[in-house]
């Protein structure tokens, strides 16, 4: 995922967009809009998991997590609009989604969804036309289905494919010509041959042998030059109700499948010639373009709240309320097998946090497990997750949650034997939450590694300087590679709050999100805003200042 962008949401009543990095670091003022980012990534995935798409469901998997109950938390309280926008980049590819208020209050209606490219100025819509019984309107060009799908390259391929089929056939034509031309040398040396009735049959079956070869020549040329010469302006446009589909069919690549092969069947009426491609290869497209926008619409996304964890001696399986109970869980189920990468990745960052050698997860009579600790000094016994401070719990939560991620990466790139998979999206509330400021400033370095040695970025929400800072720190130090492009960094959004001036009313606070580089020398491309970096110079120096003048009146009573 490349951009955000949310309107008329939360504490958002105007347009914001956010473009994410590898490492993607929101901090600032509270209320200014940190947890309404992430909630709007959690609705989203809530959203494209469901089996009907025409709603969105705000009482889905992950409610829990965003708490958002029904359309009035959803949408901006200080407008009157009815709408809200929510839309994403990924592969070049910007997908909008446009909800609306409905007679559910823990729904929102699907108004309009949009496939847009950017670089073709080329879009796809659905857009909901009728409400009584819902129906959508999709419109699309085939230029925008065959950039979705690399089309281009594969009909070139095929058409390649259909040039050396034909030059086989062609093969076949030559040797059957050099056997035509024997045997009519033959009968030109003794015509009475050709009186014989199984002669002269045998004869004629090899001249059709010869025209049915010619015949697929020619087919195979003109299947190669219909697939070299595309119509890119074709326009589909047809209307979708979902309710005249299967049960649990109306995901939005399904409505939009229907209403393209419900056009194509419609076009049975209109000339051939309109299409300068067979309708064989236009189902194959279309059945590629639908493979490709469920492709388009998953980003695997994970969070990690800012109350990842509670101590105790025994986890019971029935308080799911707990992160690192679904985190531990899925880490006993699937287990780490020793020399991965994620067991490699544990043994090495659980020392460095101070947490121990490596971790036990112990079930108990198939209805709890508990948590233990190997110190790393390998000596003592393990240690009991609850003997251990709360700062150790919330660390290691995410390190079990990044090892989790890490392993089903590894397994799925061995089951597929393919890399071709969109990187892992990881939302972070608090990381920093009861650590050290030393162990803080850690998090930058686990942060840096993990982006850039895994599939993973990252959503960081945090309140910590010290992070912020070792962050410059790491990109000014990093090794120039001459001719090479820098390592790709991280973006730093401080949310703030402003009073603007409106019609109806004297002054209300709107958001305000400001992108903050950090420059190569690691200094940052603007100042933050107040509160935050100056906040600790500023008790310094008012605690000098009293220091000093303190200092001047015991200097004045001894005199």
């Amino acid at each position: 995922m490349q951009q955000l962008a949310v309107d008329n949401f939360r504490v958002f009543a105007s347009p914001a967009n956010f473009e994410l990095s590898p490492i993607t670091i929101l901090t600032g003022r509270n209320n200014a809009g940190k947890s309404s980012l992430i909630k709007s990534l959690l609705l989203l995935a809530d959203y494209l998991e469901q089996d009907d798409q025409t709603v969105l469901r705000l009482d889905g998997p992950r409610a829990r997590r965003h708490k958002i109950s029904q359309f009035n938390n959803l949408k901006n309280w200080e407008t009157a609009a009815d709408t809200v926008s929510l839309s994403y980049t990924v592969g070049g590819i910007r997908l909008e989604y446009e909800f609306g208020r409905h007679q559910e209050p823990v729904m929102a209606r699907l108004l309009r969804f949009r496939v847009v490219a950017p670089a073709l100025n080329e879009y796809l819509e659905l857009r909901l036309i009728g409400t009584e019984h819902t129906t959508y309107k999709l419109s699309v060009r085939q230029a925008l289905i065959d950039f979705l799908i690399k089309e281009d390259a594969y009909l070139a391929a095929q058409s390649l494919g259909y040039l050396a089929e034909a030059n086989k056939v062609r093969e076949k034509l030559d040797n059957l010509d050099k056997e035509i031309e024997s045997k009519t040398a033959q009968f030109e040396k003794s015509p009475e041959m050709l009186k014989f009735l199984a002669v002269a049959s045998a004869f004629e079956q090899l001249n059709g042998r010869r025209g049915k070869l010619l015949a697929q020549i020619d087919e195979l040329k003109a299947s190669a030059e219909s697939s070299r010469t595309r119509d890119k302006g074709i326009t589909y446009s047809a209307n979708v109700t979902p309710d005249e589909l299967e049960p649990g069919s109306a995901s939005l690549p399904r409505l939009i499948q229907a209403g393209l092969l419900s056009y194509l069947d419609d076009d049975a009426t209109r000339p051939v010639q309109f299409f300068k491609y067979r309708a064989e290869q236009e189902r194959h497209t279309l059945v590629r373009f639908y493979q490709g926008l469920q492709l388009a619409l998953r980003f695997p996304l994970v969070h990690l709240g800012p109350n990842r964890t509670y101590q105790s001696r025994l986890y019971f399986s029935h308080q799911g309320s707990s992160e690192i109970m679904a985190i531990v869980e899925a880490f006993m189920h699937r287990g780490i097998r020793p020399g991965s990468e994620a067991d490699q990745f544990l043994r090495h960052w659980l020392p460095r946090f101070n947490v121990g050698d490596s971790v036990n997860v112990t079930p108990v009579e198939g209805m709890a497990f508990k948590i233990t600790i190997n110190p790393t000094s390998r000596r003592g016994n393990p240690i009991n997750l609850a003997d251990l401070g709360f700062g150790a719990g919330q660390i290691l939560t995410i390190l079990l949650q990044i090892a989790s991620v890490v392993q089903q990466q590894e397994e799925r790139r061995k089951a597929v034997k393919s890399t071709d998979s969109p990187p892992v999206l990881l939302l972070i509330e608090e990381p920093e939450a009861n650590l050290h400021p030393r162990l803080q400033s850690l998090l930058a370095v686990l942060f840096e590694e993990v982006t850039q040695r895994y599939h993973i970025r990252l959503l960081v929400e945090t309140h910590s300087e010290y992070v912020v800072r070792k962050l410059q720190l790491l990109v000014a130090t990093r090794p120039v590679n001459d001719g090479l492009p820098p390592l790709p960094g991280a973006v730093i959004y401080y949310m703030d709050q402003r009073l603007e001036p409106t019609s109806d009313e004297p002054e209300k606070l709107v958001a305000v999100a400001r992108r903050i580089t950090i420059l190569p020398d690691g200094k940052l491309s603007e100042a933050f805003g107040e509160g935050f970096f100056d906040e600790a110079d500023e008790h310094a120096m008012e605690l000098y200042r009293l220091q000093k003048k303190a200092a001047r009146q015991a200097a004045d009573r001894l005199s």
